[in-house]
């Protein structure tokens, strides 16, 4: 029999205290339910429920995860997303003290709920509908609950792809036997944060890719803790850390924390300062969903100016149906990825993959993340994230830009 679901479920304030508390009793209308680390309960059940093994379950403090679970924290804000809140504005704060406990196993802590060490690939969320921002309304005025490139900004379904482009560092774990990504991408815009009172502009470093690429290679000079394995001649390496469990095993080490980090008092604004490439596509129709009367998935396809396919885009509001084909958008380069042709298991993540009008030329199939934008004043926000063949955006006259991305 499944749990009770209350509107204690439903809130988005409460998921904190499921969470983060070793034990939980909850009076709601259908009667008492109680919740521990290790098995949960009703009050009309005779029998208890023993709780699913810590890789899968919500709780935090039951993993004390001493390295960067990017698969734990993608699940907690999908979890979180689909709460509601009485105030907006409140979409961060709700979710701050969760955020504070997995610090500990990410360097440089999180930057508007996205993770600083891996920032460039937190980027790379997606909507599953068409979304709206989030504005403040306790102030009294219109405003912008959070910027727009977080996950935070906006309200709607989203989908979070940094376990899909070459994340994916757990090789195994107490009950899933992954294999490493096929799809591989790295950086190619610098970013910065912005502090409010002096207004220094200091570095992201997101240097994710270079571990990922000289980890399989066996390349890297190990990170303090970490330690290689080898199976067999024709079997890739793989690692440990000795802050995680035995049965942890991965593709590739990552820096972690080894200390705890020192609190800084520093306040960073939600402007972005981005240097990177500029180009203009045109947005044309709808991408067909493999459901004729699925239209839900706000894809559309992108054309350069003669009218050759260039690649997709996701829309995070919906664009003017006239518009089609004739609207020019600004978009700035973010990231490069690819991967082989050969994998024909990459349709869930590349709804692009099976167009006929996808380029099939050479082992690869290579491309660019790049960011939709618009001007407000002297401030870009984001309109939506976009794929481009790699060759089509080569061929564009680009320019060198740095933009101020709130």
């Amino acid at each position: 029999m499944p749990p009770t679901i209350s509107a204690y479920d439903t809130r988005g304030w409460t998921l904190q205290e499921q969470v983060l508390s070793r034990r939980i009793i909850s009076f709601t209308d259908s009667g008492v339910t109680w919740r521990c680390l290790e098995a949960s309960g009703e009050e009309q059940l005779l029998e208890t429920q023993q709780k699913p093994n810590t890789f899968v379950d919500r709780h935090i403090v039951r993993a004390e995860t001493k390295w960067p679970c990017l698969k734990k924290w993608d699940n907690l804000v999908s979890s979180y997303l689909d709460r509601e809140l009485t105030y907006e504005e409140d979409i961060l704060t709700a979710f701050s003290g969760i955020l504070k406990a997995l610090e500990g196993g990410m360097p440089g802590g999180f930057h508007f709920g996205l993770p600083v060490q891996f920032f460039g690939a937190a980027l790379l969320w997606i909507p599953q509908e068409h979304l709206t921002r989030r504005k403040s309304v306790r102030i009294g005025k219109a405003a912008y609950a959070s910027p727009s490139w977080s996950w935070a900004g906006w309200k709607g379904a989203t989908r979070n792809q940094i376990n899909a482009f070459g994340l994916c560092y757990e090789r195994s774990n107490p009950v899933v036997n992954t294999v490493a990504y096929t799809i591989d991408i790295h950086p190619c815009a610098r970013w910065y944060k912005i502090d409010i009172d002096t207004s220094e502009m200091v570095r992201i470093i997101n240097d994710y890719d270079k571990f990922r690429t000289a980890g399989l290679l066996h390349t890297i000079t190990l990170p303090l803790g970490w330690s290689s394995y080898k199976e067999g001649d024709d079997e890739p390496y793989y690692y440990r850390y000795d802050n995680a469990h035995s049965s942890y095993t991965f593709w590739y080490p990552i820096p972690t924390i080894r200390q705890p980090e020192r609190p800084s008092d520093r306040q960073w604004g939600p402007v972005l300062c981005c240097k990177t490439l500029r180009g203009y596509l045109a947005i044309g129709g709808p991408l067909p969903q493999s459901d004729p009367d699925d239209n839900t998935l706000p894809i559309h396809f992108l054309y350069a100016s003669e009218g050759e396919w260039a690649g997709i885009i996701y829309v995070h509001q919906p664009p003017e149906p006239e518009d089609e084909r004739k609207l020019q958008c600004e978009l700035i380069l973010i990231s490069a990825g690819c991967v082989a042709e050969k994998d024909e298991e990459q349709t869930s993540w590349l709804p692009e993959w099976d167009s006929l009008e996808r380029p099939r030329s050479g082992e690869k199939y290579s491309f660019y993340h790049v960011l939709w934008i618009e001007w407000k004043s002297d401030i870009a926000y984001r309109k939506g994230l976009g794929r481009v063949v790699m060759n089509a955006w080569d061929d564009l006259p680009t320019n060198e830009a740095e933009i101020l991305l709130g």
